[in-house]
């Protein structure tokens, strides 16, 4: 089944993608390398109006856990 994003939605789909190649790929391997977390990724991130994105809620009951 093919799932198509509303227009709202990829239009976030692509900045957070551009981000991603232009500001992550580059130095990714050396954050891992040394082992650091880019603080000044998050804070461009909020910049941008992406960090905590809000959500409708959808139901007020408590998620149910099946096994």
């Amino acid at each position: 089944m093919l799932y198509k994003l509303t227009d709202h939605y990829e239009e976030l789909r692509a900045k957070i993608r551009a981000f991603a190649e232009e500001e992550v790929k580059p130095i990714a391997f050396m954050l891992d390398k040394n082992n650091e977390f880019p603080h000044d990724m998050v804070k461009k991130l909020a910049e941008m109006g992406l960090m905590g994105i809000p959500y409708e809620k959808k139901s007020t009951a408590a998620p149910v856990l099946t096994f």
